[in-house]
């Protein structure tokens, strides 16, 4: 048997996917990978173990309870400890990790990985259950699966399913979840129907994030000629409250990348003003042809930046490849094109120069995370 929607011609997949990417606004990385984890919650929440299980996490919190756009990422799943033969929670929580783990790798994966192969989407999946101590909790599960779309940096085409035990029981609700792909297809044969998934109340996930939805991360696809963007409303929150900062992008050498450097360091600083310090590293490389003006440039950057609380330094690296900025309050940044997003403006009076919002987009992908 397999798959109705892996079934369709390719291309009719890729056109699916791309159209929702492009009505939801993100990117068709996220949308395809949003039907491998659904398809993964369908097969997990099937399986005979099931009555044991929640969800939880923060994917629960998008995929269950609708509370946050984020792209679906990992699956965080907690075992009953009464299903380990625990009927209260152990003095030494040992025993019942240990007992986890044996589940989790002598009898949840192979049953994972045989239930992939029955529904039809096993094809060209590849499954590791990563090392770990006897009693190491939670075990974690990696799914590769076959991709339509390219990968964003450096994120993979991968589902993984973290499975813990749970020492306490946490009040819980079964929630209807749908893949984008069968939300925006309903109607058509290839389309599967919403199923319950019992997942931890979002109370009990906020409470102990201290109250704040801090795994929001984010998937942004901006199209070709696209205005109104600018690097605040981008990821200007993503920035406030770090001091330190990496960025790495290998293309800063002519005048109006410096100028985007520079307006980054702007909104860094307007951001975080009552810091008392900022440090910024930036990772980039040169051309021979370019790397005497370029070592001059950002010295005066470097000056430049003192007067504002910024220590600032420059790393040259052959190797720079990936385009991200990391910030020391969680957030990875990852921009498909680095902080080159914008078309050549029409000369030096254009007021484009001076208004990011005035520009006209190059077609990029972003991708915020929690590191």
């Amino acid at each position: 048997m397999k798959n109705k929607f892996l079934n369709l011609p390719e291309q009719t997949r890729i056109n699916a996917i791309n159209q929702i990417a492009e009505e939801k606004g993100i990117s068709p990385f996220a949308v395809e990978k949003d039907w491998w984890v659904t398809q993964t919650l369908s097969i997990i929440f099937e399986m005979e173990e099931a009555p044991y299980l929640v969800f939880k996490g923060g994917t629960s919190l998008s995929k269950s309870w609708n509370l946050i756009q984020r792209f679906s990422e990992d699956i965080d799943l907690a075992i009953d400890r009464e299903f380990l033969g625990f009927s209260e929670t152990p003095k030494r929580k040992t025993n019942l990790r240990k007992k986890s783990g044996i589940f989790v790798s002598e009898e949840f994966y192979p049953k994972l990985q045989k239930r992939f192969i029955e529904k039809g989407i096993g094809k060209d999946v590849r499954f590791t259950l990563e090392d770990a101590q006897s009693d190491q909790d939670p075990r974690i599960i990696n799914i590769y699966y076959p991709t339509l779309i390219v990968a964003i940096g450096y994120m993979n085409p991968r589902v993984q399913i973290e499975v813990g035990c749970r020492s306490l029981k946490e009040p819980y609700s079964n929630c209807l979840v749908s893949s984008f792909i069968d939300e925006e297809y309903k109607n058509l044969d290839f389309a599967e129907l919403a199923f319950n998934v019992p997942s931890v109340n979002p109370e009990e996930i906020l409470e102990k994030k201290g109250g704040k939805v801090s795994i929001n991360g984010c998937t942004k696809h901006i199209r070709d000629n696209q205005t109104n963007i600018s690097y605040d409303k981008l990821f200007g929150d993503y920035l406030e409250g770090a001091t330190e900062f990496i960025i790495q992008d290998p293309y800063i050498r002519y005048a109006y990348q410096f100028r985007n450097f520079m307006e980054l360091c702007s909104l860094i600083y307007q951001k975080n003003s009552e810091a008392e310090k900022i440090t910024l590293k930036l990772i980039t490389w040169n051309d021979k042809d370019f790397m005497e003006s370029a070592t001059e440039s950002f010295n005066e950057i470097k000056d430049s930046l003192a007067e504002i609380n910024i220590d600032f330094e420059v790393d040259f690296k052959v190797s720079a490849h990936d385009r991200y900025i990391t910030c020391n309050n969680g957030w990875r940044i990852i921009l498909g094109r680095g902080l080159d997003i914008w078309q050549k403006s029409n000369g030096r009076y254009d007021i484009a120069e001076l208004l990011q919002e005035k520009r006209k987009c190059r077609e990029f992908d972003m991708v915020v995370i929690a590191e």
